[in-house]
C-alpha cells in the first residue's frame, strides 16, 4: 500500500530504489520481464518502436496483460512526428491502445512530439474517459493550456533542472491537481525532481508529496 510520504515516479525505465520511492516502470509488449507482485508497471507500444510486421501479436500480448493488477497504465504510447513510422500508422496504433485503456479502465501515459493538435483531436474524437497523461512535458504555455483545457495531465521531469526550460515556466502556471512527476530514462533520482519543483513553485516538500500522492491515486485508481 502506498503512503503519502513516498516519492512517486509515474514514468520510469528503472525499478525504483529505496523504500521511500514508488515507480511506474515502463514495459514493451515484446520485452516483458517477470513483474514484481508489489510493483507498478505501464505497458504499451511507443511510436518509435512500431514494427512493420508483427503488430497483431504485440497487441495480443498487450491485451492479455493489460488486466494484470500490476499493469496500472497503458503506454507509453502516442504520436511523434520525428518517428520514422508513418503518422497514419502511428494514429491507428494509438487509437487501438486508447480502446484497450478504455476496456480495462486504466490511464494512458502519452509520448507526444510535435503532434499536440492531433493528440487533442484524437481525444475529442475518441470520447475517452480514462485519464490521459502527457509525460516529459517541455512545451510552451500555449500547448499546456490547450492540453489542460481538455483535462490532460502534464508530467514533468528532468527539464525542470534547467530554469530556462519551458517546463520550468509552465509548472508555475499549472494547478497543483493537474501535474505529476517522473524521471523517464534520465539518470536522475525522483527525489531531486521533487526538490526542484519544491523550489520552483515555493511549496513545502511534504505538501508537494501529498499533492502528488493525491494526483497519483486519482489518475491511476490505485
Amino acid at each position: 500500500m502506498i503512503d503519502k510520504t513516498k516519492f512517486i515516479d509515474i514514468h520510469t525505465h528503472q525499478e525504483p530504489k529505496g523504500i521511500d520511492r514508488v515507480g511506474v516502470v515502463n514495459l514493451y509488449p515484446d520485452k516483458i520481464p517477470e513483474v514484481r507482485k508489489d510493483g507498478y508497471y505501464s505497458l504499451g507500444l511507443h511510436p518509435w518502436f512500431i514494427p512493420e510486421k508483427g503488430l497483431d501479436n504485440l497487441f495480443k500480448i498487450l491485451e492479455e496483460n493489460a488486466l494484470m493488477p500490476e499493469i496500472v497504465a497503458i503506454g507509453e504510447c502516442g504520436l511523434d512526428k520525428l518517428s520514422k513510422c508513418p503518422m497514419n500508422v502511428q494514429q491507428k496504433v494509438f487509437e487501438r491502445q486508447i480502446e484497450i485503456a478504455e476496456q480495462v479502465q486504466k490511464p494512458l501515459i502519452i509520448h507526444c512530439v510535435h503532434a499536440f493538435n492531433e493528440l487533442v483531436q484524437t481525444k475529442m474524437h475518441s470520447k475517452s474517459i480514462v485519464e490521459w497523461i502527457v509525460h516529459g512535458f517541455n512545451s510552451n504555455t500555449m500547448v499546456a493550456d490547450m492540453l489542460l483545457r481538455h483535462e490532460i495531465y502534464l508530467s514533468f521531469g528532468k527539464a525542470l533542472f534547467n530554469p530556462q526550460s519551458n517546463a520550468s515556466k509552465v509548472i508555475l502556471e499549472v494547478e497543483d491537481d493537474m501535474f505529476l512527476l517522473e524521471t523517464d530514462d534520465a539518470d536522475v533520482d525522483i527525489q531531486s525532481v521533487y526538490q526542484a519543483v519544491s523550489r520552483l513553485v515555493d511549496m513545502d516538500l511534504d505538501l508537494l508529496k501529498l499533492s502528488m500522492f493525491t494526483n497519483f491515486i486519482n489518475c491511476f485508481k490505485i
